[in-house]
């Protein structure tokens, strides 16, 4: 990708940018996170010229409370909160090119640095699976509210569950479990294996 930051006073344009970490939090009684890192190659002013022109959309954040999961072998309704990350091992390539930027970059294998889940405590099959370390999937569709033309889906083939948690400190109980999506070939696009698979769906009627 070519990321350009542009503060209203000055732009820089970087090139070369490869996604590094991706971190997702989803709260019920919050908006939907992702915190994105990239990494490329060193910026470079644009004139004024080249500045671009903002471009805004009518697309909301899609709220937490509108997320809908997959796990424990079934729908669920009582997770709290769920955070992820993903992460490339993103690097840059030196090399003798005349300049201060590397020759190029170069991304690791996709791996997902693990999660946790934290949900109402509504009997033991889903402690169940975190006592057993059971492996199945965690899918979570999240979209804006009223909105069915945007969705995001992450779907985890095979995610085991470890270390549960039961927490009697409020009103009701939770539980915690920790996550850990492996790599699989189902996740996969093209070959090889993968701990996730991404969709993404919008208003535009061709793949791109």
């Amino acid at each position: 990708y070519t990321v350009l930051y542009f503060d209203g006073n000055d732009c820089q344009q970087i090139t070369w940018c490869m996604v590094d970490t991706i971190t997702l939090k989803m709260t019920a009684d919050g908006l939907v996170e992702a915190t994105v890192k990239l990494i490329g190659f060193p910026s470079t002013a644009l004139s004024s010229d080249d500045w671009p022109t903002y471009s805004g959309t009518a697309t909301t954040t899609p709220p937490g409370w509108n997320t809908t999961f997959t796990a424990f072998g079934g729908a669920q309704t009582n997770i709290i909160e769920l955070d992820l990350s993903y992460k490339r091992n993103v690097k840059p390539i030196p090399g003798m090119t005349g300049t201060t930027s590397p020759l190029q970059m170069w991304a690791g294998v996709l791996s997902c640095q693990g999660g946790k889940l934290t949900a109402t405590y509504q009997g033991s099959t889903a402690f169940a699976y975190g006592l057993a370390n059971t492996q199945g999937p965690l899918t979570a569709v999240v979209a804006p509210a009223g909105d069915s033309t945007h969705t995001q889906t992450f779907t985890h083939t095979l995610c085991a569950f470890k270390n549960p948690v039961i927490d009697p400190s409020k009103d009701w109980v939770e539980f915690s479990v920790d996550l850990n999506p492996l790599p699989n070939t189902t996740d996969a696009n093209s070959g090889g294996s993968s701990p996730v698979s991404y969709a993404a769906i919008n208003a535009v009627s061709t793949d791109y």
